[in-house]
């Protein structure tokens, strides 16, 4: 008679399962929202795409939107990740330039998707309502411009207005319409905003009344 699995053993596939079903149903949520140009879908049809059951998408989330949540937030830590692990040479330009060419590479992937679910708050009323994600990439692309700041590559002006010019021109929208509409290639879309957030940050700010 066969012997039953270990008691680690069987924990260890269990929690394999349900990793490997999340994956599957965040995958099928970038899919779905990407085809049918946003969440017009249900629980039951996103359950279908991933290849599960209604039954195990409803023990990882209890609707779409617990989908869709768990979807961007997977995409905003996963970018922020990447642009962390990113080497720091010492060139503030050369780290900012890597920094754009990944954003741009990442939001090649899935921003077709991600351009249907984003919030219609502004990225600084999130911030200062202490939107953990929001506060996260803010933290980070700060870093990024306070290097270029340090260096004398821009000009000397409020961090949170530095990092919303930028945040802003690297709009997922933005990036699917350079990509889409006028068929730029990654490395084009990448160079052309990059310089233009450099070229914005660089001018002096007017002088206040």
């Amino acid at each position: 008679m066969p012997k039953s699995p270990a008691p680690e053993t069987s924990k260890r596939r269990t929690r394999s399962d349900f990793l490997a079903s999340r994956r599957a149903l965040l995958g099928a949520v970038e899919t779905l929202l990407a085809e049918r140009r946003g969440p017009h879908f249900s629980l039951t049809e996103l359950a279908q795409e991933a290849g599960i059951s209604t039954a195990t998408a409803y023990r990882h989330f209890p609707d779409v939107r617990g989908a869709l949540e768990a979807y961007y937030e997977q995409l905003i830590l996963g970018l922020i990740e990447q642009m962390n692990a990113l080497p720091d040479e010492g060139d503030p330009i050369a780290r900012f330039e890597a920094v754009c060419l990944l954003w741009v590479q990442q939001g090649s992937r899935w921003a077709r998707a991600a351009v249907h679910i984003r919030s219609w708050r502004g990225f600084l009323d999130r911030l200062h309502d202490g939107d953990p994600l929001v506060r996260a990439i803010h933290e980070t692309l700060a870093e990024v411009l306070g290097a270029l700041w340090a260096a004398g590559h821009i000009a000397p002006q409020p961090i949170e207005y530095a990092v919303l010019v930028w945040e802003t021109l690297f709009d997922e929208r933005v990036i699917v319409d350079l990509l889409d509409t006028l068929d730029w290639p990654v490395e084009r879309v990448a160079a052309e905003l990059t310089q233009t957030v450099l070229s914005a940050l660089r001018r002096e700010p007017p002088a206040r009344p």
